[in-house]
């Protein structure tokens, strides 16, 4: 059967468990992203051991938090097929044509705090990468010019202005090798 043949169908209030692990997930997000912090400040500060240890920290908390989905969207998959509805991908848009108005805004709110987290993650992740790129430039740089040996090429013009391979020939003003 296909979800649509239950939109009319209204299922009792979620139970408190339901809450309980969708709380445990806010928190685990909310955990992570406090992790994040730490590792910004270990990050500015060069501490290495803490940075070990929160990468193990980190990688606890992404399995705790993959584990606590993984059994929450069970649980919805279960709702849904007692149902008559097919669990899955699409779980949250059909629990939600099925749920009393209450638990419709509180599920609703609790999905946008939630999303909005895993968006804050990745933006710090992302911030993290990127500084951490730098920093691993900034030390070519450094160990090219103590070495002598440069690790940026710069560019090659040809005459007309226009950038060319390295070691390239120009002739009459245009490249030729």
């Amino acid at each position: 059967m296909s979800g649509s043949n239950n939109e009319s169908l209204q299922l009792p209030r979620l139970p408190a468990a339901f809450w309980t692990l969708g709380e445990q997930i806010s928190q685990s997000w909310q955990g992570l992203l406090q992790i994040l912090d730490q590792e910004w400040k270990a990050l500015e500060n060069v501490d290495l051991a803490a940075l070990w240890q929160i990468s193990e920290a980190k990688n606890r908390q992404a399995e705790k938090i993959e584990a606590l989905e993984k059994r929450l969207n069970a649980a919805v998959d279960s709702i849904l097929a007692r149902c008559g509805s097919t669990p899955g991908a699409e779980r949250w848009g059909r629990i939600l044509t099925m749920l009393q108005h209450d638990d419709v805004g509180r599920l609703q709110s609790w999905m946008a705090r939630v999303r909005d987290m895993k968006c804050e993650v990745r933006e710090i992740n992302s911030r993290h990468t990127r500084w951490l790129a730098g920093q691993l430039r900034l030390i070519d740089q450094l160990t090219g010019i103590l070495t002598g040996k440069s690790q940026e090429k710069s560019p090659v013009y040809s005459p007309k202005g226009r950038p060319c391979k390295p070691g390239c020939l120009v002739y009459q003003g245009t490249e030729v090798a």
